[in-house]
């Protein structure tokens, strides 16, 4: 990560194929040592997305939807909401 001339920290993640699932977190450590990891549980948070799955509906601004890992989950019945 590079810091910009607005002060913010900007970084760029790499692209990957359509339907990927990356697990992702943010680690921070400043001048004077202090640490962070945003979830709080860094590599062990299953902070989970899915590269352009192709399931989002056309024209809509928000699209959300849960990515578990095979294993991880149960059995369950997919929840539409509008």
């Amino acid at each position: 990560m590079e810091l910009d001339a607005n002060g913010n920290y900007r970084g760029v993640i790499p692209g990957l194929p359509a339907a990927s699932v990356v697990q992702s977190y943010v680690e921070g450590l400043d001048a004077i040592g202090a640490h962070a990891l945003f979830p709080a549980r860094g590599p062990q948070s299953r902070a989970l997305y899915e590269v352009n799955d192709g399931q989002a509906p056309a024209g809509r601004l928000h699209n959300l939807r849960l990515v578990m890992l095979l294993g991880n989950g149960i059995l369950c019945t997919p929840l539409l909401m509008s």
